[in-house]
């Protein structure tokens, strides 16, 4: 049997990108998250001083990368992970498709004007670069 032929065009191969870059900057938001959330539980099990100690040795991480990430779980795990078990992303069209370099960059905004921000600026459907842009002119 003859099976119908696809042709694959560089547009359809592109659409095909874009959406696995999609997925995987959501990927990278989620396991951030979890690695938040387990450093912020770490470092209080800690005794002080030896946070610093810990990042290095057992997970090699700097201090500023480990408070980023412990900001992402602080600012946005409630809002992806509603249940608080880590395990679904949020329903909300507003926090569902965020990525992690859209995360990131939104913690620059106040959080009580980070979802108005996301809805007035259609931050799902614009570029990094239109949301530095936009953030700018904030």
């Amino acid at each position: 049997m003859n099976e119908p032929s696809t042709e694959r065009t560089p547009l359809a191969i592109a659409a095909e990108i874009n959406r696995i870059k999609q997925e995987t900057c959501k990927i990278m938001l989620t396991n951030a998250l979890e690695i938040g959330k387990r450093l912020k539980e770490a470092k209080d099990l800690l005794p002080h001083g030896e946070w610093g100690k810990w990042l290095v040795e057992s997970v090699s991480y700097s201090q500023r990368k480990a408070n980023k990430l412990m900001q992402l779980y602080k600012e946005y795990g409630d809002k992806l992970f509603p249940d608080g078990a880590g395990e679904g992303r949020s329903n909300s069209p507003t926090w569902a498709n965020l990525t992690y370099n859209q995360a990131l960059l939104l913690l620059g905004i106040p959080e009580d004007e980070r979802e108005e921000f996301i809805l007035e600026q259609d931050v799902n459907n614009i570029t990094i670069r239109e949301l530095n842009r936009a953030l700018k002119e904030q």
